[in-house]
């Protein structure tokens, strides 16, 4: 019996129980009974238990989808930017903190799982690892890895992921901690409060302007910030809009100080962007990035789904100057200025019968 806890909290604060933690607790043959395995899943409030044992040898394995229990699933670009300051030596990485860096699985931190976790962060991959492993579970006592576990058992390792063997079970494993780690999770945030994953309820502002095939709107930060890293997602209307790009610039030059991966087209058909320091971070203000669509002449929407510095939502938003009362704003719903909203005819003068008569139109 034990419980499953995340390996960190980010406030120092108590960490938190992992729910949906499967433990499989397989008996070995013994020559004489068939062996069987017990399946047991954890809840946010409630540990794992297995009763009625008898004597043997027994193998507790752990697994765990990668489907998120939260609204934040704890990987984002500054968990990239500690990767970084740890490859150059700048702020090495906790054994903790490496377990979930190495998301690769080949028992070393480095540039390949940087590619992995940004690729993963706007949707390019599914997965870390040909094992397509998302958790790792290793047993604990207080706070350090219990690599030393009672009489008779032995911590396992096969591809990264861990077991506990009894050999035989002969007492009772009653108090046992186990540490979650997500995969990519540097910051240790999974299901944090104070994060959020985006925007909440958008307020979209209209904005009339002339067509043109290609769009353009500028993505600004209102104030003077520090960034380490930044995550964007931006939705819009699939049959008004056609992404072309997404780029990540500023009018200070400090660009070739930050790394950035995109994909214009995730599974959530939204674009995505993180944007991490390889360099010294820099405190930007104004245009960060521009975000461009081909438009085919309808009304529609585009809007901010998701914009974060420093895993915190961002002030500022999608450029509107000139062309609304706001400086930013969440979301713009585009008109097309050249095409009426609505006809209208107008009695005509003199009636009809006459030789000559004017219709008026709007």
């Amino acid at each position: 019996a034990g419980q499953v806890y995340y390996y960190l909290s980010p406030d120092g604060g108590e960490p938190i129980e992992v729910p949906n933690v499967e433990l499989s607790l397989s008996q070995k043959y013994n020559g004489i009974n068939v062996p069987g395995t017990l399946i047991d899943t954890t809840t946010t409030s409630e540990s794992f238990r297995f009763e009625g044992l008898k004597e043997g040898n027994y193998n507790l394995s752990f697994s765990k989808s990668s489907e998120i229990d939260c609204d934040n699933n704890g990987i984002s670009s500054t968990d990239l930017y500690y990767i970084e300051e740890h490859l150059k030596g700048t702020q090495p990485l906790s054994t903790y903190k490496s377990i979930a860096a190495d998301v690769s699985l080949d028992g070393t931190v480095s540039g390949y799982d940087i590619s992995l976790i940004a690729q993963y962060s706007v949707g390019i991959i599914n997965n870390f690892n040909d094992i397509e492993t998302h958790w790792i579970f290793k047993p604990t006592i207080g706070d350090q890895p219990q690599y030393q576990l009672i009489v008779h058992s032995e911590l396992l390792e096969h591809n990264g992921t861990y077991s506990i063997d009894y050999k035989p079970l002969v007492l009772d494993d009653d108090e046992r901690k186990i540490s979650a780690y997500r995969l990519g999770d540097v910051n240790a945030s999974y299901c944090h409060s104070s994060s959020t994953s985006n925007r909440g309820q958008v307020q979209f502002t209209d904005i009339a302007i002339d067509y043109t095939p290609i769009i353009t709107l500028p993505i600004i930060i209102s104030e003077p910030t520090f960034i380490k890293g930044m995550d964007i997602e931006i939705g819009y209307d699939e049959d008004i809009f056609n992404p072309l790009s997404i780029t990540f610039n500023n009018s200070n030059k400090v660009v070739e100080n930050y790394q950035t991966v995109s994909n214009l087209l995730s599974k959530d058909r939204t674009i995505k962007t993180v944007t991490w320091a390889i360099e010294e971070p820099q405190i930007v203000e104004g245009k960060i990035g521009e975000v461009s669509f081909n438009w085919n002449n309808k009304s529609g929407k585009i809007w901010l789904k998701e914009f974060q510095v420093n895993d915190e939502p961002a002030v500022g938003g999608i450029s509107v100057i000139g062309l609304s009362d706001n400086d930013v704003v969440d979301g713009v719903n585009i008109i097309n200025g050249l095409v009426p909203v609505e006809l209208r005819l107008h009695q005509n003068y003199p009636n009809p019968f006459n030789p000559q008569t004017t219709i008026k139109w709007s």
